[in-house]
């Protein structure tokens, strides 16, 4: 007794001896401002350290100085917030100034966070103009706030209230007031260090500098890489700013590259003796392409989307078609990618940034130079992802939302089935004798959890509503799981599986709406006639990215064999043309291309995206984080190269990296402005 007694009155003595360390000096002032700004980088950093990387830079000083570099951004980027706050500003605008700083940290840090967990990736500030888009995951968002989450923001936020508690005015003589200069300085020598000059970028022959500090830095085209090489603070100037001044980025020497990548592509489609047999195959037909919105591979079936299954198997199907994300709206780079041949660039806000861009060689445009009409129909309202402006950009007519059609309460269960249930919406797709409409579904958009339009979807499709139960499905899982070391269900307790297997049937749900959708507008086009004289082209957008456990989406992607995430549904239909199975990879920036031979459309050498039905197109995708794909080899940083394989591989290399670095001097360089 007399020994707890003993160890407790010590504890009792340790104790108050820091607590009087403390009291009355000004370390806990700086520890909890200090906290406050260092908590969310680390977090951030913490949820991208085991993301490949490479810190061979050769030198053995320069690889040290690549892993040093983060930390030193963010203690500098620390050190002149709190100079200036603390002993320049006067204390009450030396707090708010904090204050504001430390909230923006937290208010990316909680952001980041739940975008990283939903999507596995962080986003861009530049993301910031699409906010209103983001606001339709509202409803799905406390999925992804983790209990870590809870305990970094409680650790942080309460750092920076105790900060401001005890925030206190130091003084420190004017003469002195010098040394908040040498926190700039230091950043911008760090950041000269870390740029690499674009003579260095012309002269390097190493495909993965895209894992390199260097370039990572340089580029800013990888936001995860981004933050770990230079920090929070260093990432969040440097993404406001990169921007503004990247297209002045390109050069005379950069627009003469395209200008070659063009005349070489011209000469050789001009040498060709013959095109290929599918060459004008559908030429002065109508066309009605449709951009299904999530609807992914294991969402097909003759149960769910019957109309869609058939159509796929009756047409020519692309079954190795790949929708890689770039940029940060993945519904609007797909979107983007169909119409112009080309990716969204860096930036996540393409849909603010490029919408007043030249494209003369859109899809819209060549079609309307064939006499065509040019036609966008989507959900949503235009200001959504700007497309008040970039469908004129692309080329087209008219806009015309769905919205606008509907009364309130209808637009709210955001169904499309709703729209060819009245003849206006199908009179404007074909009102002209010869028509290019393109529709962006909308039904299957998450979120998957209960909301107004899953329950009215369980009404309208009674035979779907949990049409599998908790059992079928992870015993269904659980075979699958069989096949991949990658997929994992032992940890999920029975209260997960019930969750999944709901989120599985309301997707399936919303699929049947999308597949509905279909179905009345190939009624209609049977009734008028026009089917025979119309072409289908239906791709998806991208994986079901917004189902909550994407172990859960990878394992459903097995069900139809080994496959990537990203691959999604891609066919063409016109009725009494043969059925045609493509096993040739594709990726988003071959459809263009492609629609072009079909349709016998004029040719442009410029696009970086094949015909898939061009013999000498072997086939290959592309994925953001720059790796690819040609259907027997995936390339990535652990591809083993050897002697009989290092000629094809260098060589798909160079084809990889020409078509990112035409597509960005294009986009981001306003290539066809310069030219016109």
């Amino acid at each position: 007794m007399n020994l707890f007694k003993d160890k407790t009155e010590k504890g009792k003595r340790i104790f108050n001896k820091f607590r009087e360390l403390f009291r009355g000096t000004r370390l806990w002032f700086f520890f909890f401002s200090f906290l406050a700004l260092l908590i969310p980088d680390l977090v951030l950093k913490s949820k991208v350290i085991f993301v490949d990387f490479r810190v061979d830079e050769g030198w053995w000083l320069r690889a040290f100085l690549c892993n040093i570099v983060p930390v030193l951004f963010t203690l500098l980027w620390i050190g002149l917030v709190l100079f200036v706050c603390i002993y320049m500003l006067p204390k009450r605008s030396g707090r708010i100034v904090f204050i504001i700083i430390a909230s923006l940290a937290n208010i990316l840090m909680i952001s980041e966070f739940i975008y990283y967990t939903m999507f596995g990736r962080f986003f861009m500030l530049s993301s910031i103009f699409l906010a209103t888009e983001g606001a339709a995951y509202a409803p799905i968002l406390y999925q992804y706030v983790s209990p870590w989450l809870i305990l970094y923001s409680i650790l942080s936020i309460g750092s920076l209230v105790l900060a401001c508690k005890k925030w206190q005015k130091q003084t420190v003589p004017k003469k002195f007031w010098y040394i908040a200069i040498a926190f700039p300085v230091l950043i911008a020598i760090l950041s000269a260090y870390m740029t690499v000059s674009e003579a260095e970028k012309n002269n390097t022959k190493i495909w993965s500098t895209w894992k390199r500090p260097r370039y990572v830095y340089s580029d800013m085209a990888d936001p995860d890489r981004c933050i770990r090489v230079m920090g929070i603070y260093q990432f969040m100037v440097r993404s406001a700013t990169y921007p503004i001044f990247s297209d002045s980025g390109f050069a005379d020497e950069d627009y003469e590259k395209v200008d070659e990548y063009v005349k070489t592509n011209e000469d050789l489609f001009s040498k060709k003796p013959t095109n290929n047999k599918m060459t004008g195959y559908f030429k002065d037909k109508n066309v009605i392409a449709i951009m299904l919105e999530s609807i992914d591979d294991w969402m097909i079936s003759p149960e769910t989307t019957p109309t869609i299954y058939r159509l796929m198997n009756q047409g020519i199907n692309f079954e190795n078609h790949i929708a890689s994300p770039f940029g940060g709206g993945y519904t609007f780079n797909s979107e983007f990618a169909f119409n112009t041949g080309y990716y969204t660039p860096k930036s996540s806000s393409s849909a603010s940034i490029y919408g007043y861009n030249h494209f003369p060689y859109t899809l819209p445009n060549l079609f309307r130079e064939k006499g065509y009409s040019a036609n966008q129909f989507h959900y949503n309202k235009m200001e959504f992802y700007n497309r008040a402006t970039m469908h004129k950009a692309f080329g087209y007519e008219n806009y015309i939302s769905f919205m606008d059609y509907m009364k309130e309460a209808e637009a709210e269960l955001d169904s499309n089935t709703m729209l060819l249930e009245d003849e206006a919406v199908y009179k404007k797709m074909t009102e002209n004798e010869k028509f290019f409409d393109f529709i962006i579904t909308y039904s299957a958009h998450l979120p998957y959890n209960a909301d107004d339009k899953i329950e009215a979807a369980k009404l309208k499709y009674p035979s779907l509503v949990d049409r599998t139960s908790v059992a079928e499905f992870k015993s269904m899982m659980q075979r699958i799981d069989s096949q991949s070391v990658e997929i994992d269900y032992s940890l999920y307790d029975d209260a997960k599986w019930e969750s999944l297997t709901r989120e599985y049937n309301n997707a399936r749900l919303l699929a049947k709406d999308t597949d509905e959708f279909v179905r009345l507008l190939v009624e209609k086009l049977e009734r008028d006639g026009l089917m025979k004289d119309t072409v289908l082209v239906v791709f998806a957008d991208h994986y079901t990215y917004g189902y909550s456990d994407e172990t859960i989406v990878k394992g459903l992607s097995l069900l139809g064999g080994e496959r990537f995430i990203e691959e999604t549904p891609f066919f063409i239909y016109h009725k009494g043309s043969p059925k045609m199975r493509v096993t040739k990879v594709s990726s988003t920036k071959d459809i263009l291309p492609t629609m072009i031979n079909l349709f016998g459309l004029d040719w442009f050498g410029g696009y970086i995206g094949d015909d898939i039905f061009d013999d000498n197109n072997k086939g290959f995708a592309y994925f953001s984080n720059m790796t690819w794909y040609d259907g027997k080899i995936y390339r990535d940083d652990t591809l083993a190269v050897t002697e009989e394989n290092r000629e094809y591989i260098e060589e798909i290399d160079k084809k990889m990296m020409d078509c990112v670095n035409i597509n960005d001097i294009i986009v981001a360089g306003d290539y066809f402005a310069r030219q016109k």
